[in-house]
């Protein structure tokens, strides 16, 4: 999952009131720590407070979908997975990722694995599927969301 902070701010910039960065995951999580310690080391330089403020829900949507409406005066930024990129091409969304924000910096990719203990008793994917279609009712997982990585990952 990629994680590029957008905004959609024109014209001068001006550092007169905090700023928000939208976090489109839940608090505590990677992203946040990401962008907890963006904020750390970037409020000093631009000498305001950055506060992060976490939107999750919607397979990590929510924040483009806000961001969308926030006065696009450059105090409101959002963190936008590959989730954002991707949603338009299924499903209905009020935003366009590529039309409607501008791209400034990217942070981070996210490598997604499935991993099992060394003694599990399957070791390969095919042999976690074929115990999971064997007795359905053992076996779960969970996801952000309807669409997000986790699920797509997994029909």
């Amino acid at each position: 999952m990629a994680a590029p902070v957008l905004g959609h701010a024109q014209g001068s910039w001006k550092a007169d009131k905090p700023i928000t960065i939208y976090n489109p995951f839940a608090a505590g999580g990677g992203t946040d720590v990401h962008l907890r310690l963006l904020a750390e080391t970037a409020g000093p330089i631009l000498g305001q407070p950055i506060l992060v403020d976490a939107k999750p829900g919607a397979a990590g949507t929510l924040a483009p979908a806000l961001l969308l409406n926030a006065r696009p005066d450059g105090h409101t930024l959002a963190c936008m997975s590959i989730n954002s990129l991707r949603y338009p091409h299924y499903q209905a969304t009020n935003w366009n990722p590529i039309r409607d924000f501008t791209y400034i910096v990217g942070l981070s990719g996210y490598t997604i694995g499935i991993v099992v203990r060394a003694d599990a008793p399957w070791q390969t994917l095919d042999e976690l599927i074929a115990a999971a279609k064997k007795e359905p009712d053992k076996y779960n997982y969970a996801t952000s969301g309807i669409g997000g990585t986790g699920q797509l990952t997994m029909i």
